[in-house]
């Protein structure tokens, strides 16, 4: 199963740019959302395992804004990755705030957004092998 990213950017050379590197190493691209609202829609019918989130964005509300918003919801575990310019220091904590996987300054390598992605899933993976392995557990220690 290939993994499905969806990318949200609003400069569509950049989104064109990072589709056609992710899909040239194997990723599933679910798709490019310019603003907001496009983002949700998208995150909301295609699940995605790893979200490319691009700070500012078209429109009134931001990247940060929309993360914050998706993972109000019960079942939105999933890698961020946020892939911006804007690198000051109250956005950095703003981003922060999310919990993000990894957060690459604009202009990245292909190297390191690849490796940024890999590092992310796996930090993920292992992650819910624990949630899953302490629900068990505790599973276990309430029949007692």
């Amino acid at each position: 199963m290939k993994v499905r990213v969806l990318v949200v950017e609003d400069d569509p050379i950049i989104s064109q740019d990072l589709k056609e590197i992710l899909i040239s190493n194997g990723f599933e691209v679910i798709g490019l959302a310019p603003n907001y609202q496009k983002a949700l829609d998208l995150y909301l019918t295609h699940r995605p395992h790893v979200l490319l989130v691009d700070i500012k964005l078209a429109g009134p509300r931001d990247g940060i804004e929309l993360v914050k918003e998706i993972k109000k919801r019960k079942d939105s575990v999933f890698p961020v990755i946020y892939l911006t310019a804007n690198s000051d220091p109250k956005t950095v904590s703003r981003a922060f705030d999310t919990n993000p996987s990894s957060f690459l300054t604009k202009p990245f390598s292909e190297k390191n957004l690849i490796v940024s992605i890999q590092l992310a899933l796996n930090k993920h993976n292992k992650w819910k092998i624990i949630v899953k392995k302490k629900a068990r557990e505790l599973k276990w220690n309430n029949r007692k």
